[in-house]
């Protein structure tokens, strides 16, 4: 069985990989549950995770990306057509001229199907102003809690999702989707709630959750169950058949 998650904010704590991350691991082990990730974050990250952890399949960029091993190899597929890739790197020139390149992430240099704007930094004013900017480029936009990405073309989780179990592990989208659980904890996260039959959000999703059409199944609430806490402690009671 197939356990799927969003990364930042929901397998991290406080941004960060820490010592729970493992348990989590190890709690997947027991479960005999395989992750992938399904993340805002960039390939490069995705060839990260699948080199440095035993994970075998990421889906990245928001679902423009593929990440796989295959007979011991990491690679990648890229789901977006190349004159999508033209327009995005049209739309980035203009967004560089009219904001400057100081305002995309850091792992900017390690992404393909999509640009990022980190938001830390960013005034609100400022932020719907690249946002209003964007739209009138023609440009596709979704927010994580550290990221506004943007792209041109189809791209969405759930699109990257389908794909990987469609094409990648051959098996029953209907049934995967009835069995499986996802977490996640932002509005980007959106198209793999209503994805999946049993989705889970971490309390910290209570910020955003106003603004979703397609919500969680499962609410978590209280600090204990903030980020990667309220993954362990889901899991945990997911084991004994109490939610």
């Amino acid at each position: 069985m197939y356990l799927f998650s969003d990364f930042d904010g929901t397998l991290t704590s406080q941004g960060k990989i820490d010592q729970r991350f493992f348990e989590f691991l190890n709690l997947l082990r027991a479960q005999k549950l395989q992750l992938v990730v399904v993340s805002g974050r960039s390939l490069a990250w995705g060839q990260f995770l699948l080199t440095h952890f035993p994970i075998d399949y990421a889906i990245m960029e928001g679902g423009g990306v593929l990440v796989c091993r295959h007979q011991g190899r990491i690679g990648f597929d890229l789901l977006l057509e190349k004159n999508d890739l033209e327009r995005l790197e049209l739309i980035t020139e203009k967004v560089i001229a009219q904001f400057g390149e100081e305002i995309f992430s850091d792992d900017s240099l390690g992404r393909l199907s999509d640009r990022a704007i980190e938001l830390q930094a960013l005034s609100e004013e400022k932020l719907e102003e690249i946002k209003a900017f964007l739209s009138q480029c023609g440009a596709h936009m979704s927010q994580s809690n550290i990221h506004l990405n943007f792209w041109v073309g189809q791209v969405s989780k759930a699109l990257g999702l389908r794909k990987l179990i469609e094409q990648y592990l051959n098996l029953d989208v209907e049934k995967l989707r009835k069995n499986s659980l996802y977490f996640g904890d932002s509005a980007n996260d959106e198209t793999a709630f209503e994805f999946f039959e049993n989705s889970v959000g971490v309390s910290n999703i209570q910020s955003v959750l106003g603004q979703l059409k397609f919500r969680p199944k499962y609410v978590l609430s209280g600090q204990e169950n903030e980020e990667i806490g309220g993954v362990i402690e889901f899991l945990k009671k997911y084991s004994t058949g109490a939610k």
